[in-house]
């Protein structure tokens, strides 16, 4: 059966039968392991005292944890990646582009209400100098010489043989800089769809001398971020700070890809952090990256959306994120009130539509404006990302002094059936 943390098909293993305290379970993916007191301390941030009374078992004087197979990422010594910021040339002209490409996208209101309907409003836009940038008007894109750029000079040949200077080339698109403080670091550009021409075509372009810096969004209100959120995409790290805006500590790390990792100084801000939401993708690469935040970091947690491949999706699809970060907040963190702004008093995996992807019909158009990729869900179909509330809900109604949990209610707990 599929994992409740890391997903992996069929690697998620049983032993209702063994054990004192009611079986035990081991997933071979991931590295996880333990008795049921470890499955609801584990995934339900319980102390050994309240999984025992969730249980009605009687609390020993001291426990000791079931060993622990080691997992394949537990010799990785890992200090962080460093990365090279780019010369104040680059930055000069970084900066002046952002600039510009920022006050184009405020008169584009098709792309605002395209914004606007992933969870970034007005004031995020101008918050993370978001830009839109239209190109020339014979190519749709720019050239400019690399050396005012302050980029090295690169020869190509021509097909006649002849060897000239190549040049910088900047598509049009949605223009997301990260910043260093005031400074624009990188430049990422969303494509249009109408620009890619074939499936091995990038979304995304990072402009040549950029710093692969991942990019941070953080909440209102915050001066320590006790809780990270582990995204892929940029836009979903600022999806997520707005929309958990009135929940203090929340910073949402866009990691650039399923692969990506941190610097040296964000690596001592994930250590001393006491909760890391791992919601990198909803498909096979997230699931993969998921593993090694997991097993690099004790405090981090698979936390992908309820609807949808990513936090941008799953606005559209009517997910309230607050709520959905405020499930995963352990008690030491004070989520928001429901009924709070931006907190549906359902939950948040109850969609305000019915939960299909955008359509044509509220997309931008495809010749100035980005169009919204539709969901892939690439895990198991039978993978459920609803599990933990279904085996929270089952425990607190198995309040008995039997250690026994039936694998038929265990499997059911894991994955409801359809």
């Amino acid at each position: 059966m599929p994992c409740p943390r890391c997903h992996g098909k069929d690697r998620f293993h049983i032993w209702p039968n063994q054990g004192e305290n009611g079986g035990t379970w081991w997933c071979r993916e991931c590295g996880k392991a333990g008795d049921v007191i470890e499955f609801l301390r584990y995934f339900d941030g319980l102390s050994y005292g309240e999984a025992c009374d969730r249980l009605g078992l009687e609390r020993a004087m001291a426990y000791r944890k079931l060993p622990t197979p080691p997992c394949r990422h537990a010799t990785e010594c890992f200090s962080g990646v460093d990365r090279e910021l780019p010369s104040a040339q680059w930055l000069e002209r970084a900066a002046r582009l952002a600039e510009k490409a920022n006050a184009a996208l405020l008169e584009n209101e098709k792309l605002l209400a395209w914004l606007k309907r992933r969870g970034i409003g007005l004031e995020s836009v101008t918050r993370y100098r978001l830009g839109w940038l239209a190109g020339d008007d014979d190519n749709g894109c720019y050239y400019r010489p690399r050396s005012s750029w302050g980029l090295p000079e690169v020869e190509r040949k021509k097909p006649n043989g002849k060897t000239v200077a190549k040049k910088l080339w900047i598509p049009r698109g949605l223009v997301i800089p990260t910043l260093k403080g005031e400074e624009v670091v990188s430049l990422r550009i969303r494509r249009p769809e109408a620009d890619l021409k074939s499936k091995k075509s990038n979304k995304y372009y990072i402009i040549t001398g950029s710093a692969l810096l991942p990019m941070t969004a953080v909440t209102n209100n915050t001066s320590r971020i006790k809780t990270w959120v582990i995204v892929e995409s940029q836009l979903d790290a600022i999806t997520i700070a707005e929309q958990c805006g009135n929940i203090s500590g929340i910073g949402a790390l866009a990691m650039l890809s399923n692969t990506g990792k941190p610097c040296p100084k964000t690596h001592q801000q994930l250590l001393a952090a006491e909760k890391i939401l791992v919601a990198l993708d909803y498909d096979q690469a997230g699931q993969k990256g998921s593993c090694w935040w997991e097993s690099t970091y004790p405090q981090a947690e698979r936390w992908p959306v309820p609807l949808g491949k990513d936090p941008g999706e799953a606005v559209a699809q009517g997910v309230e994120l607050a709520q959905w970060i405020a499930d995963a907040l352990p008690p030491s963190i004070p989520g928001p009130s429901a009924g709070s702004a931006g907190i549906s008093s359902i939950g948040s995996l109850s969609p305000r539509g019915n939960g299909d992807t955008e359509t044509a019909a509220n997309s931008p158009t495809a010749d100035t404006s980005i169009s919204a990729s539709k969901s892939k869900q690439e895990c198991p179909p039978e993978t459920c990302r609803h599990d933990l509330a279904t085996f929270r809900h089952l425990l607190a109604e198995t309040r008995t002094t039997s250690p026994s949990i039936s694998s038929a209610k265990m499997r059911w707990s894991i994955c409801p059936p359809a």
